[in-house]
């Protein structure tokens, strides 16, 4: 704490003000805030990769560009509550736990394309299918973790 005695005076001037410097502990995010940063920032260059290179990674996957670019608009929706879910700083919400959801659909759509249950693609766009599902599913399971942890007092 720093008050007016701690000053050295200039020239006579007397300072009418004092100075207190508080110190306050920084806040550690939680894990679910965290993740839910990081998901919001992954999804959103995912979609906008997904609609802007559309043509090109319809080619790579061997799908329809309007499939490959459907998905990019979904994922945008997805960011948005994603979004919605960091500003408003609702981690323990039910749109947070539909978010872990949706992020669990992502993970076995994609596992039953590289399947083949659910269609066909490239042997490139399985491996590609595959690591991100992989990414997908370890930040759903990060999620349920976090918002578990919030739900303990």
């Amino acid at each position: 704490m720093l008050v007016e005695s701690d000053l050295p005076a200039e020239k006579g001037i007397a300072m009418s003000t004092n100075i207190i410097a508080v110190e306050q502990p920084a806040r550690t995010a939680s894990l679910a805030e965290r993740v839910f940063v990081a998901d919001r920032a992954l999804s959103t260059m995912s979609a906008l990769a997904l609609v802007v290179a559309g043509v090109a990674i319809a080619d790579v996957l061997e799908w329809p560009t309007w499939v490959v670019v459907s998905i990019g608009l979904g994922l945008a929706v997805n960011s948005l509550l994603v979004h919605m879910i960091v500003r408003r700083g609702e981690f323990a919400s039910l749109a947070a736990r539909a978010s872990a959801d949706i992020d669990l659909a992502w993970v076995l759509a994609s596992l039953a394309i590289v399947s083949g249950l659910l269609g066909e693609t490239s042997a490139v766009g399985r491996w590609l299918l595959a690591g991100g599902a992989v990414v997908v599913g370890v930040v759903a399971a990060l999620k349920v973790i976090g918002i578990r942890r919030l739900a303990v007092p």
